[in-house]
């Protein structure tokens, strides 16, 4: 027996949230597209984190970072961006963990 999303979704707490990882060299997919309005749909809360900044050149930061907030239907400000590799943003990302939970 297979079970919609959406009634998935219901099992989750009011307290949970749920990370979209986004890949920020490649951008936000259809796939990443498609969890979003998922999410949105079901009234599942999350949060954009774009990873892997490390491999875009600064010069293309904010244009990369504003085409996903774009793409997912967000502002730029609303997701985290990280690069787990080099540590850049964690130190953000947890604060933004800490806040989103409370």
């Amino acid at each position: 027996h297979t079970r919609s999303l959406c009634d998935w979704s219901s099992d989750v707490c009011s307290s949970d949230l749920v990370f979209v990882l986004v890949d920020a060299e490649i951008g936000a997919t259809e796939l990443d597209q498609q969890m979003v309005e998922w999410l949105d749909a079901c009234q599942v809360p999350f949060h954009v984190v774009a990873n892997k900044i490390d491999k875009l050149g600064r010069s293309r930061h904010e244009h990369q970072r504003q085409r996903i907030a774009t793409t997912l239907g967000g502002e730029s400000g609303d997701l985290s961006w990280v690069s787990a590799a080099k540590g850049t943003g964690i130190v953000e990302l947890r604060k933004a963990v800490v806040e989103l939970l409370a």
